[in-house]
């Protein structure tokens, strides 16, 4: 049985957690972790610079990194950050912050991010080797370095369809009668999503929704979800969709609506450019490895077109 530094109580090694800086004693709790710190810095300090000692006696010298660490876990204690004994400190990207807490890149999953205005600040330089999470198989393996030129590839060519102006656009100013098929800005669609859904909250990014990835579905929220429609993500049994949201991240939902959708929607209305409204919207994790949005009830499914 071992025992809490703080409070006295007991229990076995998974409730009684050692201190992650020095593992010389242990406590039940964060919170009995932040009040001891103050008659425990001294300690775990002497016990650090006593295990360190040993191991340059052993090895010849300490590893740079695990000092780094200790001293990032310090630091987030004596700030009063949510730090638990046995969890690894995480570090914004942009700011270089230390949490045990962060949020990571929807897209690649590889990079953390304190705060959304953190990881907008870094989105220029994160795009060029930002890639969505892929599952690799037998049936063949991507060099890294091809990987990374591809992703630098697409990313020049978004860039310069930006910059050019639209085709049809061009040949409308010389037909002058031509039809072109009007779309909704954000802003519009934004508007538009407050009437239709009064009294609740408008979400427009990837990065502010919910996940199931413990496998339980998130709580009912009052928000709903307004993403712009892509094109078609290929499926052989569902109807699915490419998406992306205000940031321009991309992502893709599945319809496992059984039966016709009407009135709710019709598939038809799925267009490229359209507006998809999803109620209490949440990020599904499949079972295939991908992670995008699954909707099971057409109620909660509004479309909105120009």
């Amino acid at each position: 049985m071992e025992k809490c530094a703080e409070c006295g109580q007991k229990g076995d090694v998974d409730t009684i957690r050692r201190c992650s800086a020095c593992n010389a004693i242990r406590y039940c709790s964060r919170d009995c972790q932040k009040r001891h710190w103050s008659q425990h810095k001294a300690d775990c300090r002497k016990v650090r610079h006593r295990s360190q000692h040993e191991d340059r006696s052993e090895e010849g010298a300490s590893d740079p990194t695990a000092a780094d660490d200790r001293k990032a876990t310090e630091e987030a204690l004596a700030e009063g950050s949510d730090h638990d004994a046995s969890s690894p400190l995480l570090t914004c990207k942009k700011c270089g912050r230390h949490a045990r807490e962060m949020k990571r890149c929807g897209k690649c999953e590889e990079v953390t991010y304190c705060s959304r205005d953190c990881q907008r600040g870094d989105w220029t330089a994160h795009k060029v080797t930002c890639q969505t999470v892929e599952v690799i198989t037998t049936e063949g393996y991507r060099q890294t370095e091809e990987k990374e030129q591809a992703g630098q590839r697409a990313t020049r060519e978004r860039e310069r369809a930006a910059a050019q102006p639209r085709q049809h656009d061009f040949l409308s100013s010389l037909l002058g009668n031509a039809h072109v098929t009007p779309r909704l800005t954000w802003d519009e669609a934004r508007s538009r999503a407050r009437r239709l859904f009064p009294g609740k909250e408008i979400v427009d990014r990837f990065q502010e929704l919910r996940n199931d990835m413990l496998g339980f579905m998130p709580n009912a929220q009052r928000s709903v979800a307004v993403i712009r429609i892509k094109g078609v993500y290929p499926h052989f049994f569902r109807h699915g969709r490419c998406l992306e949201d205000a940031d321009g991240m991309e992502s893709f939902v599945l319809f496992h609506v059984n039966g016709d959708p009407m009135p709710y929607f019709r598939y038809e209305q799925l267009r490229e450019g359209n507006f998809l409204c999803y109620q209490n919207a949440f990020i599904h994790f499949f079972l295939d490895g991908t992670v995008g949005f699954r909707i099971d009830n057409a109620s909660e499914v509004h479309i909105m077109e120009p």
